[in-house]
């Protein structure tokens, strides 16, 4: 009976931290997601002169954006 009970121990926190690492991962995509909108609304706000000056078309919104977002999770992943 007592090691039914820690074999349950062990299933239960294997579970609590696969849920936790799923919340992670999903507050992580969220949280990605807030930061591209707002980067990405900014740059949009810009005059075509100003985005000209900084080296941007606005048609390279988007991308500039989703590569600096993705160098940014890589960089945080590698200090994890």
């Amino acid at each position: 009976m007592a090691q039914s009970g820690v074999k349950m121990e062990i299933e239960m926190a294997a579970l609590l931290n696969a849920s936790n690492d799923n919340f992670r991962s999903i507050v992580s995509k969220f949280v990605t997601w807030i930061e591209y909108r707002q980067a990405y609304s900014a740059l949009n706000q810009l005059s075509d002169h100003t985005l000209r000056d900084i080296g941007l078309h606005r048609s390279q919104i988007r991308g500039y954006v989703l590569e600096r977002l993705d160098a940014k999770n890589s960089n945080d992943e590698k200090a994890a």
